[in-house]
């Protein structure tokens, strides 16, 4: 009779030590480590059974995207940065209540499902979540202001399945983000403009390595003179398939696609290459030559060293150039000293 307690309470264990095998499987495999959340596998399982269960007849997806956490992760450490990911996800849990079904869904961002929920409803609850993070996070002793950008769609007037409802909503938040709102509806127009910027972007990078971008100078003129005191070097882009692009569509998206700092040094060096032509030429322009250069450029340790060497190459004097930086570009890092 021992014998076979003996071996019931074996196989007990094993059984009791198998299940709790398969629940730390479970988790593993559908729990965020980091916020203790659900994982993006647990969230998309949870969508699809929303989708597919017969009483869903509405459903709003809000997709996060923290605004700035890079510098977070930069400056204090990918550590730290985890804590602040998580502060993040007890703020938000805290405001949603039982309102929605709150997940991490990449990096910084996260995820938000509300069934039965229309969109006066959606944007409701993204007020809320954005005012959960308003004040300043204590993390270990350190404070941090973040905020985020939210884009919302859906479901039916969006999307038909759960990867299309999440494409709309990152289509959305990205349109949120450029827009410096604190939340955006998905429109049938946005898909057409992000199509348009990887189109943009994607000519935009062969025009900067093939070097088939121009300058063009406009003149700059003393008014009680009339005489020319300096000149303005304006970078121009004309595509075979797009045509002539406007400045204010390619620059943004050089900036935003890091091409911006190649494509600065390519209107340096052009800049160069025009005044000693002219030199040769016989001509001599009055004044400076005024160059934009983007904020993102300054923060290159070697921009000094590297546009001498354009002078240098094309025997240019420095004095000859003036650099401008726009001020957004001054205000994105006010503190920061130029090279």
């Amino acid at each position: 009779m021992r014998n076979v307690l003996q071996l019931f309470a074996a196989r007990a264990a094993s059984e009791l030590e198998r299940q709790q095998d398969e629940t730390r499987i479970r988790q593993l495999a559908f729990c965020d480590p980091g916020t203790q959340l659900p994982n993006r596998a647990a969230f998309m399982r949870y969508l699809e059974r929303e989708f597919a269960a017969a009483n869903t007849t509405r459903l709003a997806l809000l997709l996060l995207d923290l605004n700035h956490f890079k510098e977070i992760n930069d400056t204090a450490g990918h550590d730290l940065g985890d804590l602040v990911l998580k502060a993040v996800a007890r703020s938000f849990a805290s405001s949603l209540g039982k309102g929605g079904i709150l997940g991490p869904l990449r990096g910084d961002e996260f995820v938000v499902v509300c069934p039965g929920m229309e969109v006066s409803g959606a944007l409701t609850t993204a007020q809320r979540l954005c005012d959960s993070i308003v004040r300043p996070l204590i993390v270990e002793q350190h404070s941090f202001e973040v905020s985020v950008g939210i884009g919302v769609s859906l479901y039916p007037q969006h999307a038909a399945t759960p990867l299309e409802l999440l494409k709309y909503a990152d289509i959305a938040m990205y349109q949120a983000k450029r827009q410096k709102l604190a939340a955006c509806v998905f429109e049938p127009w946005m898909g057409h403009v992000i199509a348009e910027q990887l189109l943009i972007a994607k000519r935009l990078a062969s025009a900067i390595a093939g070097k088939q971008l121009s300058l063009h100078f406009q003149p700059q003129v003393d008014l009680s003179s009339g005489l020319l005191i300096g000149a303005e070097a304006l970078c121009r882009w004309h595509d075979e398939e797009l045509g002539d692009v406007s400045p204010g569509k390619f620059i943004p998206i050089a900036e935003e696609r890091g091409m911006i700092v190649a494509l600065g040094y390519w209107v340096f060096e052009e800049a160069c290459r025009q005044l000693s032509q002219w030199r040769e030429q016989g001509y001599s322009m009055p004044g400076q030559l005024a160059i934009n250069i983007a904020a993102q450029q300054f923060d290159e340790e070697d921009l000094v060293a590297n546009l001498l060497d354009s002078c240098a190459s094309f025997n240019i004097e420095p004095s000859q150039l003036s650099l401008e930086i726009t001020e957004s570009g001054i205000m994105d890092n006010p503190e920061k000293r130029l090279p």
